[in-house]
């Protein structure tokens, strides 16, 4: 019965350093980004950029204008 006490305390702690340091990791980036804004939008639109090219190119949405008028050509002939 001790042991499961003792474990049970153990679990608590852990889970309450855990939480706490979360929790302050958020308040302190949410408190960065209200004082330094204008930087953080920025980053966080150049990494909306960068993501969105990259998953486009992965879907091959981006061809060369050749590329692009050999496909309406061999579509308009077929």
């Amino acid at each position: 019965m001790l042991n499961v006490l003792k474990n049970a305390l153990i679990y608590t702690g852990i889970y309450f350093i855990i939480t706490t340091i979360v929790f302050w990791t958020i308040f302190f980036v949410h408190v960065a980004i209200l004082v330094f804004w204008k930087p953080f939008i920025a980053v966080f639109a150049i990494l909306v950029l960068v993501f969105t090219f990259d998953y486009l190119k992965a879907r091959n949405t981006f061809t060369s204008a050749d590329a692009m008028f050999a496909k309406i050509k061999a579509a308009a002939t077929a």
